[in-house]
């Protein structure tokens, strides 16, 4: 699943930039590290990353459809027990431009396929999947007339609904939510 939805938003992108001559693309980061020594030491990182690649659907270019791929991490230790969260998430996105001038914009992303690798401690690996979805508010500064770049308040949820875990299924319902600033950079062929 995850590899055919992968290459039909390779397919879509590549195919409606083709036959449009208004494409873009928009890529978006945030990280945080936390190391706390009060005794005994714990370090907290997180790495935000996000792509996307699509056209504008209006002449002015202020609403853009597109797909989105999209990879998180989290990295956590304390008293020696480490913790990993990975997660890969694609789907469509839409990104608005509500001002006449750009400098503000709304995005709404649906991941439709999401992934994850989890371990606690010594515990098994295990692989999540579900969706996702994000909002994003932006304030963009214009590095001239098709190029953006600013930062974003980011509202992310991702549900998982199955694990596997040596080769065995299960049902699950966890739920992580989070929200988080980042820095961006939106390019549009016009």
């Amino acid at each position: 699943m995850k590899k055919t939805a992968l290459l039909f938003g390779i397919l879509l992108a590549v195919f409606l930039m083709h036959q449009r001559a208004d494409a873009y693309l928009e890529l978006s980061a945030f990280y945080s590290g936390d190391n706390f020594n009060l005794g005994s030491s714990s370090s907290t990182s997180r790495t935000q990353l996000q792509g996307s690649l699509g056209f504008a659907v209006d002449r002015k270019a202020h609403f853009l459809i597109g797909w989105n791929y999209a990879w998180h991490t989290i990295a956590e230790e304390a008293s020696s027990v480490s913790t990993s969260y990975s997660s890969t998430q694609m789907g469509p996105r839409l990104l608005w431009f509500f001002t006449r001038s750009k400098a503000w914009s709304l995005g709404l992303t649906y991941n439709l396929v999401t992934k994850a690798q989890y371990k606690a401690g010594s515990g098994p690996s295990e692989e999540w999947s579900g969706t996702a979805y994000k909002v994003d508010l932006g304030h963009n500064f214009a590095l001239g007339e098709s190029a953006f770049v600013g930062l974003r308040l980011n509202y992310l949820s991702v549900t998982y609904t199955s694990k596997l875990v040596g080769g065995s299924y299960s049902d699950i319902s966890h739920t992580i939510t989070s929200m988080y600033p980042a820095v961006f950079f939106v390019y549009v062929w016009e």
